[in-house]
């Protein structure tokens, strides 16, 4: 009996101190290990585990960057079911300043901070990992997708006295506007904020006119039945140009309220001399006419 007590005793020992020994093994988890961010720019948390923590010792975290951008593709379907496939070559060094990363041990959590991606091409991605203390580190993958412009120019047709411009918007209610500048009168060092507001100045002088506020000229632009300034339209026409002379054409988006809703993107042009017609080309041949 007495052995048997012994015997006993020494089995309840030994599972004591495993017990003990399990809840001083430190851990350090996390809930996910992949995180992908829109071109927007985001701050995505990624929460961790400590158990049985060292004293003294804090979560840390380094950032990778690839020496080159994968190339990335992405495909949109129009209205009429047409898909477009974009696909880029990229060589350029990774800009290295898009990410940040915060420890936040309060929440026990990682914040990956990315910046908005106004780039209309390149995918970006990077690799956070995670140490604490010697035990091994965690590889987090980072990735952001590329901008798509949400209205753009694919095509434009030079007269000597306008353009006639072919405008693609990702959605049919997005309306937008688009001018021309004489290139002699155009500083390329504006900024989309300046050309943006170059532009309210003529809206502003219509609405006057009219002896309405700018919200109700725009308004009746952009929400008229056929609207020439909503979603696509590939025939929008700049006329009253000089012959012979550079432009610079700018588009945006801009909404009934007077506020602009994406970057301003800029194309040049230079219109014909008198008497001289743009070569058109045959839709069915594809050859000029």
């Amino acid at each position: 009996m007495n052995i048997l007590c012994v015997i006993v005793m020494a089995s309840a020992m030994l599972l004591a101190c495993e017990d003990e020994l399990a809840r001083k093994v430190t851990s350090f988890r996390v809930n996910r290990k992949v995180v992908q961010i829109s071109s927007k720019g985001d701050t995505a948390l990624v929460s961790y585990r400590l158990v049985n923590p060292y004293d003294g010792e804090e979560v840390k975290y380094r950032i990778i960057h690839p020496e080159r951008y994968e190339i990335q593709t992405d495909t949109m379907i129009d209205e009429f079911d047409s898909v477009y496939v974009v696909v880029d070559t990229i060589f350029a060094a990774t800009n290295r300043d898009w990410l940040k990363v915060e420890v936040l041990e309060e929440e026990s959590a990682v914040a990956i901070i990315a910046e908005k991606n106004v780039t209309d091409t390149i995918g970006r991605e990077a690799t956070v990992t995670l140490s604490y203390a010697d035990l091994p580190t965690i590889d987090i993958s980072v990735s952001q997708t590329f901008w798509v412009a949400p209205v753009y120019l694919t095509d434009r047709i030079i007269y000597n006295d306008k353009a006639v411009l072919s405008v693609y918007a990702n959605d049919g209610k997005y309306t937008w506007s688009c001018g021309v500048i004489e290139k002699d009168a155009y500083n390329p060092k504006w900024t989309d904020e300046e050309i943006y507001q170059y532009d309210i100045a003529r809206y502003q002088e219509a609405a006057d006119a009219e002896g309405k506020t700018i919200e109700e000229y725009l308004d009746g632009i952009f929400n008229i039945k056929k609207s020439p300034q909503r979603g696509k339209n590939e025939e929008y026409t700049i006329g009253g140009l000089t012959p012979s002379t550079g432009y610079v054409v700018y588009l945006y988006g801009l909404n009934a309220y007077a506020k602009r809703t994406s970057s301003v993107y800029i194309e040049e042009f230079t219109t014909l001399a008198p008497g001289e017609e743009p070569e058109l080309e045959d839709p069915d041949s594809g050859v000029g006419i």
